[in-house]
Formats: structure tokens, sequence, C-alpha cells
């Protein structure tokens, strides 16, 4: 089926134009901006114009290359969404599901038409369609997140797990306060004790690893906060690090020293980093991007929001799946056979 719409990469000039349908978008998240997408330089706009010339949908991702000369489209950093944004539309629920599924039409299109591979993450506000991919030849996936309600905090309050609660109030019974004046340096040290416990290497390019140019960015817009937790001699225990956008707030990064360990530090911090969302930035959603981690899932889950699923969706060149097919075989036969050396070895 022939599709009306076309999508085209933005040129900058034209970020700010995108920048307001971000923020008018159900599906829109800080994630979307073109000042996020810029710190990357293979960043990749996509947008789609009415007849009258306005922005009405678009699609945002990061293109690396397939041995230096085909394209691959796909997300850059760990838990941020991407994918579909559609102008806010007013009528009918059919109405709405069948425009905003002819434009998913054109955009799977145009993703078979631009690259070899993609492997998009989406929004899991509004965007619970992806049939118009499916169809397209697309295979899909689905995670999630947890999205807490912040309209009643009362109601968030009550709404958490007893132990969670008690947690907190046992933090500040013993003392624990939260700092929001934090260098960002610190709240690394944090992090990166965190990596050291569990025996991971930060690697290269990683969330963490560019954490410090997405923040010095977002320190510039005001669109970040850290909540660190000391003990009452001013000793950093746990951090929470969120950033937000017009609508909700995110969680981004997390740390915890565990050679000063206090049970209830994080619960602490990140309580108040959910406070902080609704009380100061007046937003009445939170939510607590990173779920899929099944470390990090239990502890989110005490706070009470609402389990909401996300769907990515991928696409490999039928010319390509063979080959693709066999490189992935070779590197798990030699991660395997490699795996057995260090056994034997040891």
């Amino acid at each position: 089926m022939e599709s009306k719409y076309n999508f085209v990469l933005l040129e900058e000039n034209e970020y700010d134009e995108w920048d307001l349908l971000v923020k008018e978008s159900p599906q829109g998240t800080v994630f979307h901006e073109s000042w996020w997408m810029k710190q990357n330089e293979n960043h990749r706009i996509f947008g789609c114009r009415n007849v009258n010339g306005d922005l009405i949908a678009g699609f945002t991702c990061y293109e690396h290359r397939l041995y230096s000369t085909l394209k691959c489209l796909g997300n850059y950093v760990v838990g941020a969404y991407q994918g579909c944004i559609y102008k806010k539309a007013e009528g009918k629920y059919i109405t709405i599901l069948s425009f905003n599924r002819e434009l998913s039409h054109a955009m799977a299109n145009t993703i078979k038409d631009y690259c070899v591979t993609a492997n998009i993450r989406m929004s899991p506000y509004e965007m619970t369609d992806v049939m118009s991919f499916i169809w397209a030849g697309f295979m899909t996936n689905v995670s999630y997140t947890h999205i807490l309600d912040l309209k009643d905090m009362n109601a968030v309050w009550n709404g958490m797990d007893l132990d969670c609660r008690n947690s907190i109030r046992k933090a500040m019974k013993d003392g624990i306060y939260i700092d929001i004046e934090c260098d960002f340096n610190q709240i690394l040290i944090l992090v990166k004790k965190t990596f050291q416990r569990q025996n991971k290497k930060i690697t290269p390019n990683s969330w963490v690893d560019k954490s410090i140019i997405y923040n010095r960015e977002a320190e510039t817009l005001s669109r970040c906060r850290s909540f660190v937790a000391k003990t009452k001699d001013g000793v950093p225990i746990a951090v929470v690090y969120i950033i937000w956008d017009n609508k909700r707030g995110y969680y981004a990064l997390s740390g915890y020293d565990h050679s000063n360990a206090h049970h209830g530090a994080s619960s602490l911090a990140l309580w108040t980093a959910i406070e902080y969302t609704r009380n100061e930035l007046g937003l009445r959603e939170f939510d607590f991007e990173g779920t899929m981690l099944q470390n990090l899932e239990p502890f989110f889950r005490q706070f009470g929001g609402k389990l909401t699923p996300y769907y990515s969706v991928s696409w490999i060149d039928r010319r390509l799946k063979p080959f693709l097919t066999l490189k992935w075989f070779m590197r798990e036969m030699y991660g395997a056979l490699t795996s057995k050396v260090r056994v034997s070895d040891e």
C-alpha cells in the first residue's frame, strides 16, 4: 500500500520546530529532543509534514555502519526511548488509530529504504500499536517500565510497599540527609563503585561513559538534578540522578557505596527525587526507566508505579539474513569455546 506521507531527514535549522512537536506529542520524551540527540554526531531525526508544511510526525534513531558501508539504525543510550512520535490529534479513537497507523506504515517503509538493519525502541506513551511494522516485516519485542502517577502524593506514599516506607523513615531517623548540590564527578564515583562491586566494566560509548557529556548540556538547560544520600558526617552513600521534560521526570543514573551501607539510603534518595519532580517541577509522572534490569526491578516495584509495556521494532534486509545469522553463530561458538578454555585453565 502506497502512503501519501513521506519522512525525510530534518536539517538542524528545523530542530526548533521538531522540539515543539516533541513537546506537544503524547509520545514525545526528553530522549527525542534535539539537545539530547545532538550529543551524538550519528543522530538522525526524520520528520513528516502535511500539505500545509507543518510537522505532524517523526522518529529518531542513531546511525552506524556495518563494514563501513551498510547503514544500520538503532538506539544509542541503553534505556532511552526513541522511535515514533505523532502530533496530538483530536477526534474519535478509530480516527486517531487509523491516522497514526498510516503514518507508522510510512515510517516502516522509510526505514526499510534507508538501511539494511534497524532496531528501535519505542516510547511507552500512547505507542501501543505496532501492527503496521509487523505487516511491513518487522520483528517486535516487549520491555517494561514502571510509571508513577504523581497527581496525589499522599496516595503515592500510601501506595508504596510498607518495607520501603519504613526504610525511608529509618534513614531519616538515623540522620541520613539528601544533598542536591553535589558535583557530577562525585556522583560518578558512586556509580562506578556499583559497577566495581558487581565486577562489571563501564564499556566505551555506554550511557555511563558518555553521561558527563549529556549532563553538561542538561545542566545548561536546567533539566537534571542529583540526589545524594549522605550520613550525618557528610559521607556520600547513595545517589539518584534524574532528567526531565515538560511531562515527567526520568530515573537516569544511580550508585551506591556498600562500604558505607545503609539500608534506606537509596530509597530516601529516590523518594526525594520523586517529591522534587512533583513539588518543585510540577510534573505529574515519574518514569523508573530501566525496569528491565533484573537487579533493579524489585527496588523500583516497591514504589508502586504502574507496570507499563513498551515495544522495540527490528528489521533485517532479507539479503543479509543468512550472512548475519552465520556471523552470530560464529560469535556464539567462539564465546563458548573461549569460556571452556578459561574454565579448564582454572
